[in-house]
């Protein structure tokens, strides 16, 4: 069983040992031995990388928003999360009998979400591909939704289309893609349903970085019964930042209030190998149309335009030869 805990600075799952006992898989033995400096496999410029703390960062393999240690290349400017800077070239994972080689080569579908991309983790013996986002998942996590914790699933046994439904947001699931499942009471939900969209940000963690609020502010994740965001007025679920002031009711979404360098979404090509999402370009019949009869109106307009400045030249000069004669 793993959990995360917000006052726990790696920001990686502790495992259940004993009876509400944790610890944690990184810092039995790696966390507080954390190299100072480090090269890593998958950094193309392979400078050494310097171990920093206390920065919020989008990690340059999982692409994952975290807090908590990184590696930072000061060449590149990238960040990398401990979990991802110990990652090997080669993984064993609970969802396959066999080790996964990363490939930097391969274009394909992960197995895991579905989604297309260039450079994953591939067996060599069998057809499964899975990229570093969902390798990352935790193999069970706690929700409100259920009283039991949720193991991630790998597969969907029942594939009748009335259990191909989240319990969470209620909107149907694939049966290829992973899930969340509590075979006790028969719950299933989307992984992004249950450990949100910032899994590996801290709840509790405190955040001094918006200008406009002269409070500190704290991590939380709102789910029921939300206070309106003071910056957009919609109800701020997921994570969100609220005072730390017990006086001020200040709550924002983490969307309203992040950073301009935690929104750009910069490809970055010479910094990392992996996990490069392909994109191709999709075209519609009705974008085609769309686009057709936005050219043919600029060229009508640029014609009636040319029309009426000939017609309004050949008046002037009627009227120029009538005052002559």
């Amino acid at each position: 069983m793993e959990k995360q805990l917000w006052f726990h600075i790696c920001q990686q799952f502790l495992i259940l040992v004993v009876d509400h006992i944790f610890i944690c898989g990184l810092c039995k033995s790696d966390c507080a031995e954390s190299p100072m400096e480090k090269q890593l496999w998958f950094h193309i410029c392979q400078q050494f990388l310097i171990l920093v703390v206390d920065h919020i960062f989008i990690c340059g393999l999982c692409k994952s928003e975290c807090n908590g240690f990184a590696y930072r290349c000061v060449e590149c400017d990238i960040h990398y999360c401990l979990l991802c800077a110990k990652r090997s070239y080669t993984i064993k994972h609970p969802a396959h009998k066999h080790p996964l080689y990363y490939d930097r080569n391969y274009e394909g579908q992960c197995d895991a979400c579905g989604v297309k991309r260039r450079g994953l983790f591939v067996c060599k013996s069998c057809t499964i591909s899975l990229h570093i986002q969902c390798l990352r998942q935790p193999l069970s996590a706690w929700h409100r939704c259920d009283e039991h914790i949720l193991e991630l699933a790998y597969e969907e046994v029942n594939t009748y289309s009335q259990y191909l439904y989240c319990d969470i947001c209620e909107r149907k699931r694939s049966s290829s893609c992973w899930f969340y499942r509590c075979s006790t009471c028969d719950v299933s939900a989307h992984p992004d349903c249950v450990i949100g969209r910032y899994p590996f940000i801290k709840p509790g963690s405190i955040y001094r970085g918006l200008e406009d609020h002269p409070h500190p502010l704290t991590f939380v994740k709102k789910t029921f019964s939300c206070p309106n965001c003071h910056k957009c007025g919609m109800s701020c679920r997921d994570l969100s930042l609220e005072c730390a002031d017990s006086s001020c009711d200040y709550v924002v979404h983490w969307d309203c209030a992040k950073p301009d360098y935690l929104t750009s979404r910069k490809f970055e090509p010479d910094t990392t190998e992996i996990d490069e999402i392909v994109h191709k370009p999709v075209y519609t019949k009705s974008r085609k149309v769309a686009l057709d009869k936005t050219e043919i109106d600029e060229i009508v307009r640029a014609v009636k335009s040319s029309v009426e400045e000939e017609e309004e030249e050949e008046e002037k000069d009627d009227d120029d030869n009538d005052h002559i004669h």
